[in-house]
């Protein structure tokens, strides 16, 4: 499933590194974001990819966090992670049950605990 990111992808994990940061070090990745690489994606439809690092393992951590609404108008929550000091994963998850979920835009996310514009 090795592919490039798709724009969509791309503005949503630059907006959560700009605005959603859980670490101070997140938008030192910024000018990663153009060469990642989807390696691998969730089973169950949702949007979530995994990047060339390994996904999110135990050794991953959260570095972005937002709150939103799904194109579908379902609650969902965005995490960013990282390992080793790249990103690892989007993962994108509803918090209803929902058979397929889209990927939000970053116009309908608000940060969980971000540290603001970078």
């Amino acid at each position: 499933m090795r592919r490039t990111l798709e724009k969509r992808e791309r503005r949503l994990i630059e907006w959560l590194l700009r605005n959603a940061a859980t670490t101070p070090d997140a938008a030192s990745l910024l000018d990663a974001v153009a060469g990642l690489h989807v390696v691998d994606g969730c089973a169950c439809g949702c949007p979530s990819v995994d990047f060339e690092v390994g996904g999110q393992d135990a050794q991953a951590s959260i570095i972005a966090d937002a709150l939103g609404t799904s194109p579908e108008g379902l609650p969902v929550g965005v995490l960013l992670w990282a390992k080793e000091g790249r990103i690892s994963g989007l993962e994108v998850y509803p918090f209803e049950d929902a058979e397929r979920v889209g990927l939000p835009d970053p116009e309908k996310l608000k940060p969980v605990f971000g540290l603001g514009e970078v």
